[in-house]
Formats: structure tokens, C-alpha cells, sequence
């Protein structure tokens, strides 16, 4: 009976250790399997973070300074410029642990503009450097450009390398109709409104004339490189803001500092310029400025303490909102006035001169500013309650456009020195 028992036993061992074998390399060609997948899957994320770091460096450079210089460089500058933008920003990513190359030569970055067709509506890229509002950017590793993603069992699956390939669009829109906080990030404003025109009588410098009319000084300039205020001409003129001495009458002054707060409260200007508007900010108005309704009216206060002119001082060189007023209602008994707006505006304080016994002055210089916390009409949750007629209330240095959409037709101003700054693909 033992004898027999342990004949029948020797078959299944030979026949075990085949079936294991085949087991175990089926498993282990499904894992390799997935393991490259999973790679791959790498990647192609990796590959999206470039094509949309990118796109986006690349349309930043197309809302540059320049635009505001006499004589203007012109489209092949800012091309240039924002050519190698999209290089230096995707060089300085990887894709599997490599650093990753984009070239114009092969249509790795565009420059065109999103136009809608007469015949179906839809939206079509058109490419041309000329007028450019949007970047496409096409981040690829490719066998046909000979530069795969190499993978782990090529061996073992007979598949020595795979593909990926991301590709993002970043566009330029500067009909701006507000201003919202976005993922609890601040508004990159500053709670400072400058004169727009000059009222009967006053000799107060303004917007208009400074600016617009370009009879300001040009006495500082902004490298981006260093990003450093340097003294010496630019071609982008400047204004002279003079705030009132505390507790002294405005005469000649041409800015005040307002409130955006439901409640008059200084003590948030030191933050505000320093920082920005935070949702708390904002919070009565749902996160958010509009300029869809015309003419608003702000609390604000006509001179800048020291703690202001200060943290004025720390943010020298950066780039911010800033309101343009027109009307005002002298201060009443608690010390707040009221200004009416007049429109936003992008610059820089290049410089704070204080002299004893005078007004402090502030050199601002006004600059491009491309922020995703710009709105524009599509913005609108509910554009439809919006009122036809309405349309922001100045349109100091821009110049007119018509968006339209169903039931609703405003006429929102080219805003030249703002610009939403985002991800359309």
C-alpha cells in the first residue's frame, strides 16, 4: 500500500513546477506591465505641468511693460520674449527625471488668437504673431521626435519606450468688468485711489494729463530681471502722488486711500498694502468687485500716516490695482470722505520721498498687470441680471469693445493695463 502511494505522487510534482513557473511569468509580465503604465501615467502629468507652466510664462510675457513704452518694440519683441519664456520656465521642469526641451521649430509653441467663425460660431485658433492673445504649448516625448520615455521591462513586454504628449493654451482677455479672489489667494491691489481728471480750478497733476497725455517725469525704471526700481528713464512716464498731510486741507492732493471693507476701518490699510484684498476683505461682496454697475462710491480718508508710507516703501516695484477716482465729498466729522470711482488701472510705486515739514510724495509708474484674479463677462454667474445699459465708469486710456451674449450686450473698455491671465485648454 505505501509503494503505491508513492508512485502516484511523482507525476504531480513534474507537472508542478512548470505550472508555477508559467504563473509566476505571467505575474510578473502583469506587473511589469503596470508598473511601466503607472510610469507612463507620470509622465504624461509631468508632461501637462509643462505644457502649462509654459503657456502660461509665455502669455504672461505678450501683457508686458512694453505695450506702454514709446517707441513701442513692436510684436516680433514680445514673441521673442515670450518664446523664450515657455524654453526657460519648461527647462527648468522635468519629465521622468529629465529636463524637458520645448522647440519653436516644431510647433512646440504658438501665438494666435481665439476668433469666433462667421459660417458656425464656433471658436477657432488662428495663428499669427501679430495682435497674439493666446499661447498653445505642446509638451512631448515621442518616439517620432525621438525622445520617448524609456521604460523599466522593455525586455520583458518587447515595448523599450512609450509616449506622451500634454498640450495647454494660456490666454490674454483685458476686458475686464472686476476683480475676485480666487482659492483664498489675495487680490494683488492696493487700497489707493489717484485722480482721473482735475476738477475746476485745481492744478492737482492727474491721471489723464501724467499719463494718458504722457507730460509725466521718466525719471525711474523697472528691471524684471532683478525685479529692482533703478534710477534713470524708461519710456513709460510717471505721476507725482501727493497725499494730504495728516490732519493738514488737500489742497494739490491727488490720491486718498479707500475703504473696501462694509465698515470704515484704517487700520486694514497697512495689510491691504502690503498684501492685497483677502476674501475677508470682500466678503460682503461675495469675493469679489465689479465694475458692471457704473459709478460706486468708497469711504476714504485723504492723507497716509506713517505706517502707511512705510509699508508703501516694502512693496517698491511690485506690480498692483489701483482705483482712479473723479468726484468727492469732502470728510465729515469722523474723518471719512467719500470718493466715486472711476475705473482701475495697473502700475507700480517706483519711489517714496519725505521731506520734513512737507507732503510725502509717491512716484508711481503705471505697468501691465496679467492676474487670474481679473474677471471678465463670462466671469459673471449670472450675467443675465446685469443691466444692459451699464458699462464701467471711465475709459481712461482704453479703448471700446462689444461682448455680447444671449439677453445681454455691454460695452466693456480694453482695459490696457489689466488682464486676465488664464488656462483656456
Amino acid at each position: 500500500m505505501r509503494r503505491s502511494s508513492t508512485h502516484k505522487t511523482h507525476p504531480r510534482r513534474g507537472w508542478l513546477a512548470p505550472i508555477l513557473a508559467l504563473v509566476l511569468f505571467v505575474v510578473l509580465g502583469l506587473l511589469a506591465l503596470v508598473l511601466d503604465r503607472l510610469w507612463l501615467d507620470m509622465a504624461q502629468t509631468e508632461a501637462e505641468v509643462v505644457a502649462e507652466t509654459s503657456a502660461l510664462a509665455a502669455a504672461r510675457e505678450l501683457a508686458s511693460d512694453d505695450t506702454l513704452r514709446i517707441p513701442n518694440p513692436g510684436p516680433e519683441n514680445y514673441i521673442e520674449r515670450a518664446t523664450l519664456a515657455a524654453i526657460n520656465v519648461a527647462a527648468m521642469n522635468s519629465v521622468v527625471g529629465q529636463s524637458f526641451t520645448l522647440d519653436p521649430n516644431q510647433g512646440d509653441i504658438l501665438f494666435g488668437s481665439n476668433l469666433q467663425a462667421d459660417d458656425d460660431g464656433e471658436v477657432r485658433f488662428v495663428e499669427s504673431i501679430y495682435e497674439a492673445r493666446s499661447v498653445r504649448v505642446l509638451a512631448q516625448r515621442t518616439r517620432t521626435r525621438r525622445n520617448p520615455v524609456a521604460l523599466f521591462f522593455g525586455g520583458l513586454t518587447r515595448l523599450p519606450a512609450g509616449d506622451v504628449a500634454a498640450m495647454a493654451e494660456a490666454t490674454l482677455d483685458n476686458h475686464i468688468v472686476g476683480l475676485q479672489t480666487i482659492g483664498g489667494a489675495r487680490i494683488p491691489a492696493l487700497p489707493m485711489a489717484i485722480l482721473a481728471y482735475a476738477p475746476m480750478g485745481s492744478t492737482a497733476a492727474t491721471w489723464n494729463n501724467q499719463i494718458e497725455l504722457r507730460r509725466g517725469g521718466d525719471r525711474y525704471r523697472y528691471d524684471p530681471l532683478s525685479q529692482l526700481v533703478e534710477a534713470g528713464s524708461d519710456g513709460i512716464p510717471e505721476i507725482m502722488l501727493t497725499p494730504a498731510m495728516y490732519g493738514a486741507p488737500p489742497a494739490g492732493s491727488n490720491m486718498r486711500l479707500f475703504c473696501i471693507q462694509k465698515q470704515p476701518d484704517s487700520t486694514q490699510f497697512e495689510d491691504q498694502i502690503r498684501l492685497g484684498w483677502s476674501e475677508q476683505h470682500l466678503e460682503h461682496r461675495d469675493g469679489r468687485i465689479l465694475m458692471t454697475q457704473g459709478p460706486e462710491l468708497f469711504k476714504s480718508v485723504q492723507s497716509i500716516r506713517s505706517d502707511g508710507l512705510t509699508a508703501l516703501k516694502e512693496i517698491i516695484g511690485q506690480c498692483r490695482v489701483v482705483m482712479l477716482f473723479q468726484e468727492e465729498w469732502a470728510a465729515g466729522n469722523d474723518g471719512w470722505g467719500q470718493i466715486q470711482s472711476a475705473g482701475m488701472v495697473a502700475g507700480r510705486v517706483m519711489a517714496v520721498i519725505e521731506r520734513q515739514g512737507q507732503s510725502p510724495q509717491i512716484v508711481f509708474q503705471p505697468a501691465v498687470l496679467a492676474t487670474r484674479s481679473a474677471m471678465v463677462l463670462t466671469d459673471l454667474d449670472a450675467p443675465a441680471t446685469t443691466s444692459s445699459t451699464a458699462a464701467p465708469a471711465s475709459t481712461v486710456g482704453n479703448t471700446s469693445s462689444t461682448t455680447t451674449q444671449p439677453g445681454l450686450k455691454l460695452v466693456v473698455p480694453a482695459n490696457k493695463y489689466l488682464y486676465q491671465l488664464k488656462l483656456t485648454q
